[in-house]
């Protein structure tokens, strides 16, 4: 009986360990994530699209097994 309780103490004791390690190795990430302002958009960069214009999504060169199929209009 003593060594069941050793067992469950040990598989609880693992438990908690991994997801401490696992919120630590979680919140290592975040804080590292938070410093690197690289990652900001300067405030004069703005995305501008065109919806006026046709997007077409390949130049029909390439066919499939169905024949060649018509470009996004």
């Amino acid at each position: 009986m003593r060594q069941f309780f050793i067992t469950v103490l040990g598989v609880v004791f693992g438990i908690f360990a991994f997801f401490f390690v696992l919120f630590a190795i979680l919140a290592v990430f975040g804080i590292f994530g938070g410093i690197k302002e690289s990652m900001k958009p300067a405030e004069q960069n703005v995305l501008t699209i065109d919806m006026r214009l046709p997007m077409i999504d390949h130049d029909g060169s390439s066919g499939n097994l169905f024949g060649a199929t018509p470009p996004l209009l």
